[in-house]
Parts: C-alpha cells; structure tokens; sequence
C-alpha cells in the first residue's frame, strides 16, 4: 500500500517475494494507468519491502507500480498504489514566474502566517523585498544580488520548503543594426538585462554607449563618440552578456 505521511511524503510497503536474491524497483506517476520505464523509475535495487518517496508536493496525488527482479529478469509491473499527500500549513506551492531577471516581479502560492511580521522570500540566501503578503500569495522583487538556487519563505524562525528558481543574467540575441557610424540608433535584443536599468548599462569595445530606452528583453542605445569596432556588452547588477554580438562602425 501507499500512505501519505505528511505533506511531502509517502510511505510504500509490499509483501516480500518468496524468490531469494531477489531486489525491487519502483515508479511514480502523477497520472493514473501508467506503465513503467527509465524515465519514471525512482528507485532500483531495494532489497527490503519498504520505500519513503519525499521532497513531493502537498495536496497531490501520486501512483506507483514496483517490479521485482532477479537472475531471470523484471518480474510484470505490481498492481497500482496511489496516495495523496496531506495539505500543508506553511509551504510553497508554486512560484510564477521560475526564472527572472533582478528586479522581476515574481508571485509565490502556497500557505503562509496571514500576517507577515518578519516574513520573507529568500532566493538562494538573499531576501527578497516583498510587494504584498497574504495567507496564500506572496508577491516579491528578485533583489539585486540574488543568484540562481532554493527559494524559500521565512517567518517567525521557520521555514517552508525549498523550490528551485533560476535568476536570470543578461544575454544578447541580435542586435541591428549590425554597423553604422557614430550617432546610430542600436536595439539590441536579448533576455534578462532587468526591467528597469539601475545601475546596468552597454559598452561597444569597452566604451559606454548612450541608453535610450531600456526593458527586459529590449534595449536602445546611440553609438558614441569615439566608439570603434567591438563587442556589445550588456551589464546589469555586476553580471554581464558574453560579447558574441559585434558591431561595426563605419565611417559616415
């Protein structure tokens, strides 16, 4: 049978085959009727009659199959067992967007204090400034230091579980025009430059250029006196774009 334990865990047990030697593998699904394979398998060689499957979400319901194996092979896939986990009280249920650049607005459900008190989202050990706190959502900028790893909320000394957030660093796609000369007008495209520009900025060969417009995805720019043939760099927050994209500057 399988037996949820709590809101991340669930306890399986089966009877023990009468075949020595024999060791067992099992699967997990969220969707009924599935069959067994490599890519749901997550467990093998178990010699014992009992399984903790854990790091699951609340409020879900999991399937499972077992197979036995021994010198002869996988025995046919055991009937199904499905539990579903127990509701939490203070855990995170699910975070939109999972990747953003710094100073993204990012929302968190799950189950939370009602009251924030010394609350907070913290994104790979960095707090996160909080936007708006409820029972069940959390809104939060990714503040400037923030690296991708664990996000995580905090109150009153506890803390919920852990989900993985990837933070966004600048990277440039294209750029066009591809050559001009100074005083033309550059849009350079590309994903986590941040919504608001702070502290970033662009250089073409090492020289800083003029921003006219600025977005997360889509920056405008002037070729600056003196500029000459380079990489165009987008910084933001210490963080930097690889340099691949060039432009030429030619002469008027």
């Amino acid at each position: 049978p399988a037996t949820a334990v709590s809101d991340s865990q669930i306890h399986l047990a089966w009877s023990a085959s009468a075949t020595p030697g024999v060791t067992y593998s099992l699967f997990r699904s969220t969707a009924s009727g599935f069959s067994p394979s490599s890519t749901n398998q997550i467990a093998s060689g178990i010699s014992g009659t009992s399984y903790s499957d854990e790091d699951l979400s609340p409020s879900k319901a999991y399937y499972y199959l077992a197979e036995a194996l021994d010198t002869n092979g996988a025995s046919p896939a055991s009937n199904q067992a499905s539990a579903t986990t127990l509701a939490c009280t203070f855990c995170i249920m699910k975070i939109s967007p999972t990747n953003a650049s710094v100073d993204s607005q990012i929302t968190v459900t799950g189950n939370f204090p009602s009251a924030q008190g010394n609350g907070a989202v913290w994104i790979n050990g960095v707090r996160a400034n909080t936007i708006s706190w409820s029972a069940n959502q959390i809104e939060a900028y990714v503040p400037a230091s923030a690296t991708s790893g664990e996000l995580t909320v905090i109150a009153n000394g506890v803390s919920s579980n852990e989900q993985p957030f990837i933070v966004l660093t600048p990277a440039v796609s294209a750029i066009t025009p591809t050559s001009g000369p100074v005083g033309t007008t550059l849009l350079i495209y590309g994903s986590g430059f941040s919504p608001e520009q702070g502290g970033g900025g662009v250089t073409i060969n090492s020289l800083r250029a003029d921003v006219v417009q600025w977005s997360d995805t889509k920056i405008i720019v002037t070729v600056p006196q003196n500029a000459t043939s380079g990489p165009v760099v987008v910084t933001n927050y210490n963080t930097s774009s690889n340099g691949k994209a060039i432009f030429t500057v030619t002469k008027p």
